[in-house]
């Protein structure tokens, strides 16, 4: 008696989600300590692992990355979205990774930042509000300061 195979009929599968990641909004300005840590714990690689694995040729470990960002940022949108729903998505990447002349502005300008909350006593939040004026005067106290030490 001959066992033969029904058939397969796939027409009715639900076509997976598509998620579409742009790559170039994904830099270190973009991205909070909590965010990156969430990346680095779903795609097991470290933060200073990164950029290397992004610029590296295509593997599981990229892959891995990119998913992980997707669902990182993806979650501003969808707060509930979790890291499997992500995996079980079409990712859809565009754009270009940001350059290191991108990122090492970026990081110039948080360095600018987190000094003058550091100077002002103040979030880095509230110096970024800071007007030119104001940074100066903290700025010229604080070294007034420094000089009658």
């Amino acid at each position: 008696m001959s066992l033969a195979k029904r058939d397969l009929i796939l027409d009715d599968l639900a076509e997976p989600r598509t998620i579409v990641l742009n790559m170039g909004t994904i830099t270190p300005g973009n991205l909070t300590l909590l965010d990156a840590l969430d990346i680095a714990d779903a795609s097991g690689v470290s933060p200073d692992e990164m950029v290397d694995a992004l610029k590296g040729p295509p593997n599981r470990r990229q892959a891995m990355l990119m998913y992980a960002m997707a669902w990182v940022v993806g979650r501003r949108v969808e707060p509930g979205l979790t890291f499997a729903e992500v995996m079980g998505c079409h990712l859809r990447i565009v754009g270009s990774a940001a350059s290191d002349d991108q990122i090492a502005a970026e990081m110039q300008r948080a360095t600018q930042v987190a000094s003058v909350a550091m100077l002002a006593g103040v979030t880095p939040d509230e110096a970024e509000r800071m007007t030119v004026a104001e940074v100066a005067a903290v700025t010229s106290i604080t070294k007034a300061r420094r000089r009658k030490r």
